[in-house]
């Protein structure tokens, strides 16, 4: 028996032995296996990692572009709303300018004497004689149908106090013709004018004294100052410069034109046996 325990003992460590050599050997391969893995995903993560970086990096490129190109199309709307604007802007002046003739014809009147005595027919028919062929209701009807909200939203508080100042001059001179066509006298109270002192002031701070020292009927003498004023704004404004031989050949045309308001008065005055009374003596000195 002692001779079979041997052998049997021998072929256990055997085995043992066997098995420890196998188990070491299988533990080594797969810890090899293991660390390889690991290291593989890792180093994907990696990748992965630096790949999103990459991907970031793009992204920003491609929205800083966008941002610029947007920008730029932003800034290239603006200018083309402030174009359209401004060309609105230049109709309406361009139609408020027609009633310049009665404008010319209110600067030189003794607006309050005639007010005053507009129940008498020579009076009427006088004022009737210098309005009749002026169509103001018609030129205001074609210039409300311009669009002047444009022009608030994409022009400077400067020009749009310009504009306002002149459109309130002209469509007070409207106004007053109105006033002066109804048949009776003392109508002095139905008109109103601090509102558009206060757009003359506005627009133009230096304009206060001479309104405050003139009267209320002062404003239509400011009507050329703001025609003039409101295209160098726009010109400065679209163009960013501004011209001193337009400036002049302004002047000379308002010269001519006021001229001729004199002499058109004074010929209605005669024809309608008027003194000269219902007109401010500085424009008859002015025409003599």
């Amino acid at each position: 028996m002692g001779n079979e325990i041997i052998p049997w003992l021998g072929g256990v460590l055997t085995s043992v032995s066997l098995t420890g050599v196998i188990g070491y050997l299988w533990r080594d391969s797969f810890g090899r296996f293991m660390s390889k893995g690991v290291e593989h995903k890792f180093e994907k993560r990696i990748e992965a990692f630096k790949a999103e970086i990459r991907k970031g990096e793009k992204e920003l490129e491609r929205i800083n572009d966008y941002l610029v190109s947007a920008r730029t199309g932003r800034e290239s709307v603006l200018q083309s709303k402030k174009i359209e604007a401004a060309e609105n802007v230049l109709l309406l002046r361009k139609h408020l300018h027609g009633l310049n003739p009665a404008i010319e014809y209110l600067k030189m009147l003794d607006i309050d004497n005639l007010l005053k005595n507009g129940g008498e027919k020579k009076v009427q028919d006088f004022v009737d004689a210098i309005f009749k062929n002026l169509m103001p209701d018609e030129k205001l009807k074609v210039y409300s149908e311009i669009d002047s909200n444009t022009a608030i939203l994409y022009l400077s508080d400067t020009t749009i106090k310009t504009f306002e100042a002149y459109k309130r001059i002209m469509s007070y001179g409207v106004a007053v013709i109105k006033v002066l066509e109804i048949p009776f006298g003392d109508k002095n109270d139905l008109l109103k004018h601090e509102e558009i002192k206060k757009a003359i002031i506005d627009a133009h701070d230096e304009s206060k004294n001479d309104l405050d020292a003139h009267g209320r009927y002062r404003v239509f003498y400011w009507a050329d100052f703001f025609y003039e004023k409101l295209l160098k704004d726009l010109r400065s404004e679209i163009l960013g410069e501004d011209s001193w031989d337009k400036d002049k050949e302004f002047a000379t045309r308002m010269a001519l034109d006021s001229h001729q308001a004199q002499m058109d008065i004074r010929e209605k005055l005669k024809e309608h046996g008027l003194p000269d009374s219902f007109v401010q003596s500085d424009s008859i000195d002015r025409v003599l």
